[in-house]
């Protein structure tokens, strides 16, 4: 069994296993490197973007795949919200420090913030982490929404979906359950590094 100092609970496409081991350069798995397991007090929905009209140095961004031209969009992403009784299907899993910097580079639309030990099913020693939605993505999205221009990557969603199905038909049932639907369509779009 792996001991960590820090877990992470995943609950979009952090939630797929495979693709987060590549992430995070591991060459595999091992027991209690993660556990799927349910968050308490938390539902999903589709309402951080980011504003791809924008070049951040150092971050992503999306083209269409059928021109491979830059869209003016708001690309959306995965959240959760508080919500009292509710409870979310994902992977808690362990990093390292280092492991933990990097995914806070990832994660640039979201702040880390710290769970308490019984806000997950699963016990562990080491300090609990959620990335919620910054407001400032949640204010991009709700802009996106307004003027017709958010959209959701279709392969990030597959991702997701995809994430889920390898946890099991009830895995994939229960995150539609817990999940706001999206309010905006799916595009093709290709992430690209800067």
């Amino acid at each position: 069994m792996s001991s960590y100092t820090h877990y992470i609970f995943g609950y979009g496409s952090l939630a797929h296993t495979g693709q987060l081991r590549t992430f995070l350069h591991r060459a595999e798995w091992h027991p209690g490197d993660w556990f799927f397991c349910r968050l308490h007090g938390y539902r999903r929905a589709w309402n951080v973007a980011m504003d791809n009209r924008v070049l951040r140095p150092g971050y992503k961004y999306y083209v269409d795949r059928a021109t491979g031209e830059r869209p003016a969009a708001y690309v959306t992403f995965m959240n959760v919200y508080p919500m009292a009784g509710a409870s979310i299907g994902g992977v808690l899993f362990g990093v390292t420090p280092t492991e933990l910097a990097l995914l806070d580079r990832r994660e640039a639309n979201y702040q880390r913030i710290s769970l308490d030990a019984g806000a997950v099913e699963q016990p562990v020693s080491g300090r609990l982490w959620l990335y919620v939605g910054l407001p400032a993505a949640e204010e991009r999205f709700k802009a996106g929404l307004h003027d017709g221009t958010a959209v959701i990557n279709r392969p990030y969603y597959e991702t997701i979906m995809a994430g889920f199905q390898a946890h099991g038909a009830a895995a994939l049932a229960d995150f539609l359950a817990t999940t706001d639907p999206p309010q905006v369509p799916l595009h093709d779009l290709a992430r690209r590094a800067p």
